[in-house]
């Protein structure tokens, strides 16, 4: 630079410094330092500086601004610990993928695997994602929770809600010589829409094998969407473990050396059924403890311990029965929208007032009815139900 500019720069800095636009000594340095996000990719910390490029391979960036983490074809994510989300005791794990955001999408292009060495040093995670996600994008996404050395290996776990759309796949594998495997724990349940194929499986392990694990209450929705889940040997080996299960459409199949569906509590699991395709397998009992709502035009075939071949259903010995062994289910789609209670073709303000009389004991609601108003998949058919009709009919949704 040359002399005779460099007085001028500095008096014109100066004045920028007393009038207070430009900061001064810490305050600039503070200015100038990088933002940190909370998400840890192989133990990296994602910040405004590497988030563009965060491995240094170009297949894994950031998109601050959007919440969105994009994992492109051929990317291999190793693992590190990490401590995330202490509230819900995620301190000293090993994960591939870590987040604590409130909200994350994870866009996925291609082949991407997350993948824990097969001994673990301690609690492991394939990915751990801290609030709200959605997983989305043409590819498919290959988890592995890793041996956990007798502590809990997960393949995928999700703190909040996790939503999974598109042409996704997912692979989720819980490790083996685990306490507790499980191939994916959803605290707040999942949702599978149209396209999706999730193949959820637990290792080998102590206490608890699980394919998927909803926590108490939470819904496990099928909505055009493809789930197999296998738990495997444990004490305790089963399929899926939730309390509220909803088949809109697609298939769902769930198998387990204990049993294929169970609930996650003491109570009766609800399983409701619009349309779609239900297999469920158990050594102990296809089903324990789980009551299944369908269209009246539900066929089912079933495998005894005393039969190993299916037979007809009879209608009479119930599913959930330690007898049943295997069971195979078509349910025939409803000829009305969910959300017609009534059955006229439409969903307005009449399906809303029917629910909420039913709500109130006024009147009452058969097998197919409550199906269809459960638009919100909880297992009954009330006020919340009612109001999403309402707003639906008022044209405030779509």
């Amino acid at each position: 630079m040359k002399k005779g500019l460099l007085k001028p720069l500095c008096l014109v800095m100066a004045i920028l410094v007393a009038v207070g636009i430009l900061p001064t000594g810490t305050a600039f340095a503070d200015s100038m330092e990088k933002t940190l996000f909370p998400l840890w990719v192989e133990g990296v910390q994602i910040t405004s500086e590497n988030k563009g490029n965060v491995l240094g391979d170009g297949k894994v960036r950031f998109d601050s601004e959007n919440g969105v983490l994009f994992l492109s074809d051929g990317a291999t994510v190793k693992s590190a610990v990490v401590s995330v989300y202490s509230d819900a005791e995620f301190v000293e794990y090993e994960t591939c993928i870590a987040s604590e955001l409130e909200y994350l999408t994870v866009r996925i292009s291609g082949n991407v695997t997350l993948k824990l060495p097969e001994k673990a040093k301690g609690d492991s995670a394939g990915l751990i994602l801290g609030g709200d996600t959605l997983i989305c994008g043409k590819g498919t996404l290959n988890i592995s929770g890793g041996d956990a050395c007798k502590n809990a290996s997960f393949g995928l776990v999700s703190v909040g809600t996790l939503t999974v759309e598109g042409g996704t796949k997912i692979n989720a594998t819980g490790g083996n010589n685990a306490s507790v495997s499980l191939g994916i724990l959803a605290y707040l349940g999942a949702e599978l829409q149209e396209g999706v194929s999730v193949n959820a499986k637990g290792g080998n392990a102590e206490k608890l094998s699980a394919g998927i694990y909803c926590y108490l209450r939470r819904p496990l929705t099928v909505d055009g969407a493809s789930l197999t889940c296998e738990g495997g040997n444990a004490e305790e080996s089963v399929g899926i473990c939730a309390d509220l299960i909803s088949v809109k459409s697609g298939e769902l199949v769930a198998k387990g050396k204990s049993h294929g569906l169970q609930p996650v509590s003491n109570l009766t699991a609800k399983l409701s059924a619009h349309s779609g395709n239900l297999e469920a397998y158990g050594e102990k009992g296809a089903m324990l403890r789980t009551e299944i709502t369908a269209a009246n035009g539900m066929t089912a075939l079933i495998s005894t311990a005393e039969q190993s071949e299916f037979i007809t259903w009879d209608g009479q010995l119930p599913l959930d029965s330690d007898s049943v062994t295997a069971v195979q289910i078509d349910f025939e789609a409803f000829e009305s929208p969910l959300g017609d209670v009534n059955g006229d073709g439409g969903v307005d303000s009449l399906d809303a007032a029917l629910i909420l009389q039913a709500d109130a004991g006024l009147a009452s609601l058969d097998g197919e009815q409550l199906i269809s108003a459960d638009i919100n998949a909880d297992g009954t058919a009330d006020a919340l139900d009612a109001a999403y009709i309402l707003k639906l009919d008022a044209g405030l949704i779509k």
